[in-house]
């Protein structure tokens, strides 16, 4: 068994894009995994207001990360912003029609998906693989970045 943990997640995502994101497409410019979970958190919170910093949040990534994100997906029209009467220098963003439908296809693409990638595994052991992911993420969120910074 390779125990080169990184390497295995890599590959692992590097297969799942290639089968799932890339192949097949029936929609010209479809949404990226990131454009993705964004269009999944907002079809999930219709009735709130949505703005840039809760996405960045929920995604756990950086401002300039989201923004760049958000520029492409409201360049492909999956999204619009809006000024924010209460404060002119936040701009709401708002979910559009063509990216819930994209959405809708998307999902139960990855519902079948996950169906594939997981058959054959016992849930004990797709419980013990999520709670040992979970735990890798909090090892990272907790240890210092300029440790992990020296590694690389």
């Amino acid at each position: 068994m390779n125990n080169d943990i990184l390497f295995e997640i890599k590959s692992l995502m590097r297969s799942i894009n290639r089968n799932f994101f890339e192949k097949n497409e029936t929609i010209s410019k479809a949404p990226t995994p990131t454009q993705f979970k964004i269009m999944e958190y907002m079809c999930n919170h219709q009735n709130e207001k949505i703005y840039q910093k809760d996405l960045e949040k929920f995604l756990n990534v950086r401002r300039a990360t989201v923004s760049e994100v958000l520029k492409t997906m409201e360049k492909n029209d999956l999204l619009k912003k809006t000024a924010n009467k209460n404060d002119l220098r936040s701009k709401e963003i708002v979910i559009t029609e063509k990216a819930k439908k994209i959405f809708e296809i998307k999902r139960k693409k990855i519902q079948e998906l996950q169906k594939i990638i997981t058959k054959k595994i016992s849930k004990e052991d797709l419980n013990t693989f999520i709670k040992t992911i979970n735990q890798m993420k909090q090892n990272v969120k907790e240890e210092n970045n300029d440790k992990i910074n020296e590694i690389f």
